[in-house]
């Protein structure tokens, strides 16, 4: 099993002006080795402050028999995490008036179309919840 974690974290920042991500990269760290000692076999960790990585790490190995550990450059295969980061995307967009959820995805996708002439009763929500059929 693969773990990759992207953390965003919300800094500290002092009188002087001084930034401090301690708490954050000690956090980041207990976690990914907590999945490493569940049977996770390699993890990447990032935080990043205003689109800036500040702190980056490679944990386990991506190759054990070669002894190859992971880096920050290690490619990881995303599997169907690709539908949480979606979701998310609609539900911002949600939450900026753009989209609604039940409202019909011909609504945002004119071009939409299927065979089946229940396609345009198929809403925004019924594809979030893999429910449209």
């Amino acid at each position: 099993m693969i773990v990759a974690q992207l953390l965003t974290a919300t800094p500290r920042t002092f009188a002087d002006g001084e930034t401090l991500y301690g708490e954050a990269i000690t956090t980041a760290r207990l976690e990914i080795w907590k999945a490493l000692s569940n049977g996770a076999s390699a993890a990447t960790v990032a935080i990043m402050d205003d689109n800036t990585i500040v702190y980056s790490e490679g944990f386990g190995m991506r190759n054990r028999e070669e002894s190859i550990g992971v880096d920050t450059s290690t490619q990881f295969n995303i599997g169907s995490i690709s539908k949480v980061f979606t979701a998310l995307g609609v539900l911002l967009l949600c939450d900026d008036g753009l989209v609604e959820l039940d409202k019909p995805v011909t609504t945002y996708l004119p071009e939409f179309s299927m065979e089946d002439s229940r396609y345009k009763e198929i809403t925004v929500r019924m594809l979030l919840n893999h429910s449209s059929g």
